[in-house]
């Protein structure tokens, strides 16, 4: 989920870093919320536990500075750094409700969307416990298959009913207008070379792969599972 940490009692102030926040060590304090600053949105796990990334740079964590059992106490500061696999300064628990996050107002359903409709994606002899999957798309920001994704998010199918998931694309698009799940944008060189809507070549989905790796998030799943727009994907039945 993306959204701003803002402060309950005084809702204008949200937490940032103090400078770049791309380097290891940058403190996070309060200060005034900026309208679309990426700066300020960070990616909050949807589970309501694990690590806050950095929106604009996935592979940035909130970390607790000095937060061994020992060390930390009241007044410990947060700061920015890599993100690590099972670093418990990195590790956090979120309110059920999450305060933090701007009211989501429901679109309108509208008539006649029958033909939207997606079957019922589990196996015949119930959804499985696990294992868990991390699942990815890469697609451009316009065209079908982005198309494709968006309506899959809006019934929870393919890679949205998977553990984990990320949608990649040139660009950050939203993905719904009643929630806040966008797209992670691939700005390397050779994206930029490659015009988008064209087939993708294999350079396309290596440099997805980097990214993948880079960020690090199918580490929190048994198994990474690369999606097509246009596959019919039940991560039940692969479960």
């Amino acid at each position: 989920t993306v959204g701003t940490i803002r402060w309950a009692k005084n809702p204008d102030f949200c937490l940032g870093p103090s400078v770049n926040m791309f380097l290891n060590g940058a403190f996070v304090h309060l200060q005034k919320c900026l309208p679309n600053s990426d700066a300020q949105k960070v990616l909050i796990p949807k589970e309501g536990h694990g690590m806050i990334r950095w929106f604009a740079q996935p592979t940035t964590c909130f970390d607790v500075r000095s937060g061994s059992a020992h060390s930390a106490a009241p007044g410990s500061h947060l700061q920015t750094w890599s993100c690590t696999t099972n670093n418990t300064n990195q590790r956090f628990l979120f309110t059920d409700k999450q305060p933090w996050l701007p009211p989501v107002t429901k679109s309108p359903e509208t008539k006649n969307q029958s033909s939207l409709a997606w079957p019922q994606c589990s196996c015949s002899m119930g959804k499985p416990a696990g294992p868990s999957l991390f699942c990815w798309f890469v697609g451009a920001s316009s065209g079908s298959g982005l198309d494709l994704m968006k309506n899959a998010l809006k019934h929870k199918v393919s890679i949205f009913a998977c553990d984990r998931f990320t949608a990649f694309s040139d660009k950050i698009v939203s993905l719904s207008t009643s929630s806040n799940i966008v797209t992670t944008s691939l700005i390397s060189a050779s994206m930029r070379d490659r015009p988008w809507g064209k087939r993708p070549d294999a350079m396309v989905f290596m440099d997805a792969w980097r990214t993948v790796i880079k960020q690090a998030i199918f580490k929190e799943a048994s198994w990474t599972v690369k999606v097509n727009a246009e596959t019919y994907f039940c991560p039940d039945r692969l479960r």
